[in-house]
């Protein structure tokens, strides 16, 4: 994220994580991800993060 700051000049990020994946999930909060929405993707629940 630093360096889409610095480097790209973007100030929003998103992840998009399987509903069961509670691994990726904690990454997305530890980095101050919030779900943002719950989106269906090639016919697969997604839960997209995003940057606060």
């Amino acid at each position: 994220m630093e360096y889409g700051n610095k480097q790209l000049n973007k100030q929003r990020f998103i992840a998009l994580i399987q509903p069961e994946n509670l691994a990726s999930k904690k990454v997305a909060n530890k980095i101050r991800m919030e779900l943002d929405k719950k989106i269906v993707l090639d016919a697969q629940d997604v839960n997209v993060y995003a940057t606060i």
